[in-house]
């Protein structure tokens, strides 16, 4: 994948009318759109969906760089202690700009976009952590593992917004690749997480023959539905059901949701597509491929599991 994508970019001019990193893709019938910002490393701030009246809603919460749709990777077991980050690192907060460096974007065709990028720990240097997370290994001194702001690995990605006719229009391809400087003994790395608007109340499951309600009341005080962790498939929609994302990794180890309510005044919905990862060595590059559906739900519903799932797997 690495060698494709740079050969690729390569032969792709950079786009000359805007700041790297600023690009919008669309299907062909603009029903579905993709948008990235330069002050956000280029990755995801708007996953626009066109309602049958005409009107345009952006799915995605992107009012700080931890939010957005992004990769990021966790490693050695550190967690947020040693976390590259696409968009930017916790600091750069709702700031215009990013401590991330963007290596390169090119636009492929009209829907679909590439870029590569060298993504700052989530934490600066020094940073205290904070109260970790059970199971996270302790961080050394109780403050960032990380001796720089910004990562020696590469995190790339292609994005196609259509990848087909008629249903498959309103379907998002994220392919991501992760090429990592040092040798590694674990990781976790999101491919990507989607952090979305909090009208996305409506959590769903695909059992693999049909679609259920997730889990509701979490232990967590944080949030107003459990972290339900399944395989590969899960859809969040509004309460009316005329808004819905669905998203579907059959390469990850797995996907949950969570309707985060207590942490912030503002409130978020994510899903996340989770690779768990065992030793790798340094140099090595690792991909993954995920697919939303944008749409209302029954759309979103029938394109998962005839279109998406039923072609593609």
């Amino acid at each position: 994948m690495k060698k494709l994508l740079l050969a690729v970019a390569a032969l792709t001019p950079l786009f000359a009318h805007a700041a790297v990193g600023d690009q919008v893709i669309a299907n062909s019938s603009n029903t579905v759109s993709v948008q990235t910002w330069a002050t956000h490393a280029g990755a995801v701030v708007g996953l626009f969906f066109k309602d049958a009246q005409g009107n345009v809603f952006n799915f995605v919460n992107n009012s700080d760089h931890g939010r957005d749709i992004q990769m990021a990777v966790t490693l050695d077991g550190y967690c947020e202690a040693l976390n590259p980050t696409e968009a930017g690192r916790a600091n750069d907060g709702s700031s215009p700009s990013t401590t991330s460096a963007i290596g390169s974007m090119s636009l492929l065709a009209p829907n679909k976009l590439y870029s590569s990028v060298h993504p700052a720990y989530w934490l600066s240097p020094g940073q205290a952590v904070g109260t970790q997370s059970p199971g996270c290994t302790p961080a050394p001194g109780g403050i960032a593992v990380n001796s720089t702001a910004v990562s020696s690995d590469v995190m790339y990605k292609v994005i196609t917004v259509g990848i087909g006719a008629n249903d498959l229009q309103k379907v998002v391809m994220y392919q991501s690749s992760l090429t990592s400087a040092n040798a590694r003994t674990m990781a976790t790395w999101q491919v990507p997480a989607l952090y979305l608007i909090p009208e996305f109340t409506h959590f769903e499951k695909y059992t693999g023959t049909s679609w259920t309600d997730m889990a509701q009341g979490a232990a967590d005080p944080t949030t107003s539905y459990a972290t339900e962790f399944v395989a590969n498939t899960i859809m969040v929609s509004n309460a009316a059901g005329t808004r819905a994302v669905g998203v579907w990794s059959p390469g990850s180890s797995m996907v949950g949701a969570r309707y985060l309510s207590g942490i912030t005044s503002d409130p978020t919905t994510t899903i996340t597509a989770n690779k768990f990862l065992g030793p790798f060595a340094a140099g090595q590059t690792l991909n993954a491929v995920s697919y939303f559906v944008v749409g209302t739900r029954a759309e979103v519903q029938r394109i998962m599991t005839q279109s998406v799932i039923g072609q593609l797997y």
